[in-house]
């Protein structure tokens, strides 16, 4: 069951990241039956909407862009991850853009098994707690930029 109450760019990137990505791209039988053309098509698909919601203030239109503090976009920890690298790349203060490659750099130690987590042992899970619980403090505790907002932590550890 699908809405779109949020937004039809939501709405899609919802329906591909959950539904279409993980069945077309990860299921042996069906993965094996797609194009690696279209596999990767779908990949940059998910890719380019998951950028536009994780920048979006759906409070507003769904389009406008900033909203550090609307978290609606992040659904996993690796979202997360790509927002700040996101805004690294792509903000137009040199302030923020610093700030936002510095949480990038903290949380690089984690992201890679992140992105592997299917694929990690019981030990190597129960490292990565271990790491993700030091590089969450590192951040919160960080002086070196204004603080990371509470709203966003608080969402990223629940």
């Amino acid at each position: 069951v699908s809405s779109m109450l949020d937004s039809p760019i939501f709405a899609l990137y919802q329906a591909i990241r959950q539904i279409f990505a993980p069945v077309l791209l990860k299921d042996e039988k069906w993965s094996k039956s797609f194009d690696p053309k279209l596999q990767n098509l779908l990949t940059q698909l998910e890719a380019g909407l998951g950028s536009i919601v994780r920048h979006s203030d759906h409070c507003q239109s769904g389009t406008k862009f900033g909203g550090e503090l609307d978290t609606s976009g992040i659904l996993e920890p690796s979202d997360e991850f790509q927002f700040w690298a996101e805004v690294a790349a792509a903000d137009d203060k040199p302030e923020r853009r610093e700030r936002a490659l510095h949480f990038e750099e903290l949380f690089q130690t984690i992201a890679q098994p992140y992105n592997n987590l299917d694929t990690l042992s019981l030990a190597d899970v129960v490292d990565l707690v271990e790491t993700t619980r030091d590089t969450v403090d590192d951040i919160w505790r960080q002086t070196e930029h204004d603080i990371y907002p509470e709203s966003r932590m608080r969402h990223l550890l629940d």
